[in-house]
């Protein structure tokens, strides 16, 4: 009796690990889809990280920009929805330099931004921004009451994740600084590597994030729809005439730690 008990109990697993991949199949097998777009939703990096796998996209919102309109600067923005609400939105870029390392041999630089507890109509609401590439960790979040922020947060990253990826964040330093030419004095580098904010030496979404909203900050339009909302406003909140970034802020940053 045992074992039809547990042979059964094997095919109900069975079954419904089948059924979770059709229906995560589903959800990428898209026609018309641009190759970028389709290579990184297909990639290692989506399909493993739980907060993207298997969340409906909206590819009809969903689209490729460029940083600065430089062809060669792409930047994917995949919509999600649910019950036809947007619920967040990632931003990746590919990395093309392959001295830079990612954590878990990524290829992408991802950051998403959660509107799950935000108003898009109302622009009320709380906004979570979070570095896929560093286990999930919440870079920042803030509240806004029609479009005006009322409390934010920025989060360094972790001295448990510093000390997880140290040999990487040490790897990706030690290329910077031989790229920059830096000239160390006594173990100390005389300058810091563009938007290494902690002088650390990693290279992450979560970092360009604070360095780059700084400027964006002293202007309240500026920082909610660039550095909090992004391009999604130009779906959403656009019939507003509020302005909007065509592209992230952050990925501009990422850009130039790959290209410097």
């Amino acid at each position: 009796m045992k074992n039809i008990n547990l042979s059964s109990l094997f095919i109900l697993l069975s079954i419904g690990l089948i059924t979770v991949s059709i229906n995560c199949t589903k959800l990428i097998s898209q026609n018309d889809v641009d190759p970028l777009m389709m290579e990184f939703v297909q990639s290692k990096d989506y399909q493993f990280n739980e907060l993207l796998s298997c969340k409906s996209i909206a590819f009809d919102k969903s689209h490729i920009s460029y940083v600065n309109e430089d062809k060669n600067k792409p930047v994917i923005t995949l919509v999600f929805q649910k019950n036809g609400q947007i619920i967040g939105t990632v931003e990746a870029i590919k990395n093309s330099n392959e001295n830079i390392k990612l954590p878990n041999n990524g290829r992408f630089f991802m950051i998403y931004r959660s509107f799950e507890l935000f108003d898009l109509n109302e622009n009320s609401g709380k906004i979570e921004i979070i570095d896929l590439n560093y286990d999930n960790y919440i870079v920042g979040n803030a509240e806004l009451v029609l479009g005006r922020v009322t409390n934010s947060v920025y989060n360094p990253l972790p001295q448990e994740l510093l000390g997880k990826y140290k040999n990487l964040i040490g790897e990706n330093r030690t290329y910077l600084e031989n790229k920059k030419g830096l000239v160390k004095n006594g173990g100390t580098s005389k300058s810091q590597v563009l938007c290494d904010g902690n002088n650390n030496g990693d290279v992450s979404f979560g970092e360009c994030y604070k360095c780059f909203n700084a400027a964006c900050q002293s202007q309240t339009t500026c920082y909610t729809m660039c550095y909090l909302i992004g391009d999604v406003a130009g779906w959403v909140v656009s019939p507003l005439n509020a302005p909007w970034c065509q592209t992230s802020i952050a990925a501009a940053c990422v850009y130039i730690s790959l290209e410097y």
